[in-house]
């Protein structure tokens, strides 16, 4: 246990390295560094980030698809300490870090500018009524103090739904989800007490259950161990998408510089980029073939290789098909939140397919990201073919008390827009109906 905490530790301190660069970075005047000043920039971020991923993929791992040891050791003692109905919300309410994400925190500040816009009926009236362009174009004149709450919030969240390569939260996109939040008629008010109820409620669970278990040290550092995992593992994404974020303006001068797009770019190897800034050579075509289709493949005790063209359409190919058993009605798969509900089913996959979404729809992803909040946020249920205690789906769940099953495998092959499903995450079940 010591060992496993001194490499979160560690991870924290590498992070905390990558943060303060990307930040140096993001605030440098680029314009008139030569193109081998622009690399070493990037190359340095590269070096720092690789650090990050080979202590953060190794706690990663220790609950990780098939290998979840921290899961399995905290499950066996919990099914031998209570009963059948009383095990998932232990397991749910054990394994949940007493913290915040910075997803729960641009949540709450985003319920605070709400609940002030409706404190004001002409400025609650154009969000309902008007256009987007108009509340965008009206806010800075006439709004003034709502306008810079927003400018804030954007400042300090924009980096939250980034991800892996954005886009990032934008004014516009802001000013739709006031719209839709204030159409909906959500509570806002009502919905920070109960966050602030559900933090309280966590703590004194956990307190009581800590109380009736009586467990002994390893068991007590186990219970703590998957708190610290489940957490750091959200954490350190969240922190590497907000480096992602800050180096972009980095990646757009490198491109501007090749003539080349931004995502033709993330498309290119170090190797690659290094020699085409130096000799002001690019070979557009293998770039825009590997945009279609590359893979990565890794042998064990083999080097990866980056797969392209051809290659990668034989080894595609010969990828051993899984056996999905289209009939089966019943699945099962691990408690992420207890809960029963049913549902209509919508497949979420992408940013894109978060239009299809209306409150109280069962949200089926194979796995989930930050960039799917705002489906997330409207879900009755959330069932993933991915899973694990340290999956964003577990984790998000839990922040907001949403029903979820994890770890269903080939789900989404199997169910479709429009199935009605039972989602009976007490025991682990999905249920078609």
């Amino acid at each position: 246990m010591d060992f496993l905490n001194s490499i979160i530790e560690k991870l924290k301190e590498l992070m905390d390295d990558l943060f303060v660069y990307s930040k140096k970075v993001n605030q440098m005047d680029l314009k008139y560094l030569p193109n081998n000043g622009l690399y070493q920039l990037y190359e340095k971020f590269n070096q720092l980030n690789k650090k990050v991923y080979e202590f953060g993929l190794s706690i990663v791992l220790l609950d990780f698809q098939d290998t979840t040891y921290i899961s399995d050791a905290l499950s066996k003692y919990l099914k031998d300490s209570v009963n059948q109905k009383e095990y998932s919300d232990y397991f749910s309410v054990l394994t949940t870090a007493p913290k915040r994400t910075a997803t729960r925190e641009e949540e709450i500040d985003l319920f605070n500018i709400i609940t002030l816009i409706k404190q004001n009926k002409r400025l609650t009236s154009l969000f309902l009524n008007k256009s987007q362009k108009e509340i965008m174009a009206s806010l800075p004149k006439l709004y003034k103090n709502i306008y810079k709450k927003i400018s804030e919030h954007i400042k300090k969240f924009a980096y939250v739904i980034y991800v892996y390569e954005g886009p990032a939260l934008t004014y516009s996109d802001l000013i739709l989800t006031i719209k839709d939040i204030l159409t909906r008629k959500i509570k806002t008010e009502n919905k920070i007490r109960e966050i602030k109820k559900s933090e309280k409620n966590l703590v004194n669970k956990q307190k009581k259950y800590l109380q009736r278990l009586q467990p002994n040290k390893y068991h007590r550092d186990l219970i703590l161990l998957a708190q610290n995992v489940s957490f750091i593992k959200y954490w350190r994404r969240e922190q590497q998408s907000y480096c992602y974020y800050l180096i972009e303006p980095l990646l757009k001068v490198m491109a501007r510089r090749l003539n080349i797009s931004l995502k033709q770019l993330r498309f290119m190897l170090t190797g690659e980029l290094e020699a085409s800034l130096g000799k002001g050579q690019i070979d557009l075509g293998k770039i825009n073939k590997r945009m279609k289709l590359c893979a990565l493949a890794c042998e064990s005790g083999k080097s990866v290789k980056l797969l392209e063209g051809k290659t990668a359409e034989a080894f595609v190919k010969n990828i051993k098909k899984e056996i999905i058993n289209f009939s089966a009605r019943e699945f099962m798969g691990q408690t992420a939140c207890p809960g029963k509900v049913k549902g209509k089913v919508i497949i979420v996959n992408t940013p894109d397919d978060m239009a299809k979404m209306n409150n109280g729809d069962v949200l089926v992803s194979f796995a989930t990201n930050p960039n799917l909040m705002p489906a997330i946020r409207k879900a009755s249920a959330i069932i993933t073919d991915e899973g694990g205690l340290t999956c964003h789906a577990a984790i998000v769940s839990r922040e907001l008390n949403i029903p979820c099953i994890v770890g269903l495998k080939v789900i989404t092959k199997i169910l479709k827009d429009g199935d009605l499903v039972e989602v009976d995450a007490d025991r682990g079940v999905v249920k078609k109906i």
